[in-house]
């Protein structure tokens, strides 16, 4: 007998009854909303009433799905602990052939992610009264639908949380908006914004890439950080002259600043202006503030000099996400020579701080949920490479001098993430990196670090409690399928 005939055999599990799954178990304050193959139906009406009478709770779901047993419970739960929060989303697990099971665990909300691709997905659970402050008059596409709701009620200030729980098992391919659905929304998004933006084919199939036009390209400071032998340092900043050369970036709005004692200059009648600062103090993060603080423009870019450019427009990419009021800091992709990642994102580890993810790997290898390829608000970027505004970095009084390379790029994003701002990671934006960077951390480094971030390294925003680390890649943990085996393993009624 197949799984799903056999767990929906069992009275007290959340069951296709009809039109859908039954919402008998479910409290009275619960209104089940059984989504059909075409992930309707959204009425504006019905929502309507709903958010003016009393407070029920929306609890949409395809309806094939099977629910946790004890998902009203889970729900409550979380209403309880984010009573700011209107719009909840769990976690999925997908059934294959087989009855083999694929957890599909989902960061919190993250901006960058939803505009790539739809990682939330369902469920969804709604707090109908929040309905009051989204326009529901809008011509809904049906099977974009739910899709639009989350972004016009995060575009609204509503708090949309996630359930680090997997709520639902549902066969065959994952339920999400097209993208053929998720391109209008977006566009239909961003002239609301009124913002110029191109909608570009992403890294990963079915995903998109939000790319900003610059009629009048924005002036840069690109900062190179010297980190090696004087000889070195001058190749290093000679190759990052002629990437700039070669890239898309209009060289006159560029200005290069470096430590004094660089021994390159650029050719004559070259537009790129090069700047050299004195500086009294060297050391790693007083050498980058002395640096920025000498900058003279908004956007403010930090490069180590060993890195090459990979892609010619990765001036764009970064800038692109910079250029959001609501973003902080920027990272970059890198990898090494030999094809391997260096860096795509950090997750933090309670013992050693960091954990560079997927590093060592092809840069051609799968990733769990394509995360290396796809932009996402992460806790935490680094890797020599981060993009930045001017006024971001006065609020934040630039880089802690108690720390040192990535440390010091990571206790920038967490601290202006306490003012408020968002950490990107963008794969759009790749550079090469032909050694590998194996500077030792100090000990009393990465014990400050933890003691400071301990809260975010055990539980890391842009991850999910029910992944964990191996071998530099995320795996679920066998607990977050539990219900479902437990459920497959049991006798029928």
């Amino acid at each position: 007998m197949p799984f799903l005939d056999r767990v929906f055999t069992k009275p007290a599990l959340h069951r296709p009854a009809g039109p859908g799954w039954s919402g008998a178990v479910l409290p009275p304050d619960f209104v089940p909303v059984a989504l059909d193959e075409r992930l309707g139906p959204l009425d504006p009406a019905a929502l309507t009433a709903m958010a003016e009478g009393p407070e029920r709770i929306l609890l949409v779901a395809p309806a094939e799905a099977v629910l946790h047993p004890d998902i009203a419970n889970v729900v409550r739960r979380a209403l309880a602990e984010r009573p700011d929060a209107a719009i909840f989303y769990g976690d999925e697990i997908l059934i294959g052939a087989g009855d083999a099971l694929t957890t599909f665990c989902k960061p919190a909300f993250n901006r960058a992610l939803l505009e790539s691709t739809d990682y939330i997905g369902f469920p969804l659970i709604l707090r109908a009264s929040a309905l009051k402050a989204i326009d529901l008059t809008v011509g809904w596409r049906r099977e974009g639908a739910w899709y639009e709701l989350v972004l016009q009620a995060a575009a609204a200030g509503l708090a949309v949380a996630r359930i680090p729980r997997t709520l639902q098992a549902c066969a065959g391919p994952r339920r999400e908006a097209p993208i053929a659905a998720r391109r209008k929304v977006l566009v239909k998004s961003m002239d609301r914004l009124q913002a110029d933006v191109a909608l570009l084919p992403g890294r990963v199939p079915a995903s998109l890439r939000t790319q900003r036009r610059f009629a009048d390209h924005p002036d840069v400071t690109l900062i190179v950080s010297g980190k090696h032998r004087e000889m070195d340092q001058a190749l290093g900043l000679a190759r990052i002259l002629e990437a700039i050369r070669r890239g898309r970036w209009p060289a006159d709005r560029l200005e290069v600043l470096v430590a004094d004692g660089a021994d390159v200059a650029p050719g004559r009648g070259d537009p790129i202006r090069l700047r050299e600062v004195p500086l009294a103090d060297r050391s790693s993060s007083a050498r980058l503030n002395g640096l920025w603080r000498a900058a003279e423009t908004d956007f403010i870019v930090f490069l180590d000099d060993d890195l090459e450019p990979g892609t010619p427009d990765w001036l764009d990419a970064l800038v692109n996400y910079a250029a959001d009021r609501s973003v902080g800091v920027v990272g970059a992709r890198t990898i090494d020579r030999a094809g391997r990642v260096v860096q795509a994102g950090l997750v933090g580890d309670p013992e050693q701080g960091l954990c560079a993810l997927w590093r060592g790997q092809p840069a051609s290898a799968p990733t769990y949920g394509d995360w290396a390829l796809l932009p996402r608000d992460c806790a935490m970027v680094g890797g020599g490479i981060l993009a930045t505004r001017r006024a971001v970095l006065d609020a934040a009084n630039g880089f802690d001098p108690g720390f040192s390379g990535l440390l010091a790029e990571a206790d920038l994003c967490l601290r202006t993430g306490l003012l408020g701002y968002r950490t990107v990671y963008t794969p759009f934006a790749e550079f090469v990196r032909p050694a590998p960077d194996d500077v030792p951390v100090p000990g009393s480094e990465i014990a400050r670090f933890v003691r400071r971030w301990r809260d975010v390294l055990y539980d890391d925003p842009g991850s999910n409690p029910q992944l964990r680390v191996e071998t530099g890649d995320l795996k679920p943990f066998a607990s977050a399928t539990r219900w479902v085996e437990d459920l497959r393993n049991s006798k029928p009624a």
